[in-house]
């Protein structure tokens, strides 16, 4: 027969009787619900974007005793240099990151069960913007009220990324090709 168990201690007694007597013997069980773990990334962020390769792993775990029950990976492979304090759960390794996509991946598994959960972080490189004026010259001097100013620009996507000004003052009226990369624009000049 199938003995549905309450939470905690549970008397089962069986006991027998014939016309010559009787017998019986009792157990004792207590019933423990099982306690799975649970697995929280904290950081980073899922879908984020960084441009340094190194962040910091962050888990919260829950129903854990042994770091042996925890198992963390980087874009499927092991890793085992991970700090885990069971007293309060928390867990952080140092990983490097490889230039674009990676799974950080945190999974617990104990006899009550388990449970894993990763994050995706894209590792871009920071590519700051370069500028170089190639026309008028530094420290020219000319004749003419106008010039040309020329420039080149690398890692720039828009015009919208880019400010020209002359003595302080604003110009908006400047050509951008974002295929090129090349400014241009008439400059009047001051006396």
């Amino acid at each position: 027969a199938t003995i549905t168990l309450i939470e905690g201690n549970n008397s089962i007694r069986v006991e027998a009787v014939n016309r010559d007597g009787s017998a019986n013997d009792e157990v004792n069980v207590r019933f423990q619900k099982a306690v799975p773990p649970a697995v929280t990334i904290t950081a980073p962020d899922d879908n984020s974007t960084v441009s340094s390769p190194g962040v910091t792993l962050r888990a919260r775990l829950q129903n854990v005793n042994d770091r042996r029950q925890i198992t963390v990976s980087h874009n499927g492979a092991s890793l085992s240099n991970f700090n885990y304090n069971t007293s309060t759960g928390e867990l952080s390794a140092e990983v490097t990151l490889a230039e674009g996509s990676n799974t950080l991946r945190v999974r617990a598994a104990t006899n009550d069960g388990s449970d894993e959960k990763s994050v995706n972080v894209t590792y871009r490189k920071a590519t700051p913007p370069t500028v170089s004026i190639t026309a008028p010259e530094n420290n020219s001097t000319t004749t003419t009220a106008t010039t040309t100013l020329r420039a080149r620009l690398q890692n720039v996507s828009n015009r919208n990324q880019i400010t020209v000004s002359q003595n302080g003052n604003g110009l908006s009226n400047f050509n951008f090709n974002t295929s090129t990369g090349e400014l241009s624009t008439e400059v009047t000049l001051a006396e």
